[in-house]
């Protein structure tokens, strides 16, 4: 019968050599594992809502964000005179016309309005946007250096949020109540 060099084993060993040559390679497989200091974890994990909601600047960016809807709103509402009032001189020169062509002119002046009536909207709801953006970033940019601090003297390399694809986190990864006291704030509720 032949043998591999991996499965062969000399006549002159035991069974008993091979079982303890086992033991004593997994006993020094386990110790090795066992030995090594516990790091702490390279990750955290921070609830910016949450903070925000505590530090009352969720409430600040609502009502910035109800105010410029309100000022958007208005616009929006005297645009709409305008074009309204631009579209009733435009079919006035059509009126009493009922030609094809005076009907398609109709028809493209309705066109055209509907379709800048749109752009308005949506450019009013892109203004909202881009103030939500800028107002969630200068509120992280403040957050930053408490952030910078706390994962600092925890050794910690780098800072999640909470709401960015984390489904689950141990809670001792959590910063939250950390930065909350570092920025003055009240305990996470």
């Amino acid at each position: 019968m032949m043998h591999s060099a991996l499965t062969h084993r000399p006549k002159h060993r035991s069974a008993a050599i091979y079982g303890l040559s086992a033991i004593l390679g997994a006993f020094a497989l386990l110790a090795g594992g066992c030995l090594h200091e516990e790091r702490p974890p390279d990750i955290a994990i921070v609830d910016l809502d949450a903070v925000a909601r505590q530090l009352g600047r969720m409430e600040a960016i609502e009502k910035q964000l109800n105010e410029k809807r309100a000022e958007l709103t208005a616009e929006l509402k005297q645009s709409l005179q305008e074009l309204q009032e631009n579209l009733r001189q435009r079919q006035a020169a059509y009126e009493g016309q009922e030609t094809p062509a005076a009907n398609a002119a109709r028809k493209k002046i309705m066109t055209d309005a509907a379709v800048e009536l749109e752009r308005l909207k949506q450019s009013a709801t892109q203004k909202v946007n881009q103030l939500r953006q800028s107002l969630i970033l200068a509120f992280r940019q403040e957050t930053l250096p408490a952030v910078r601090k706390i994962a600092r003297e925890r050794n910690v390399r780098t800072v999640f949020t909470a709401t960015s694809n984390v489904v689950w986190a141990d809670e001792t990864l959590d910063i939250t109540s950390a930065l909350l006291a570092e920025m003055g704030g009240p305990p996470k509720k």
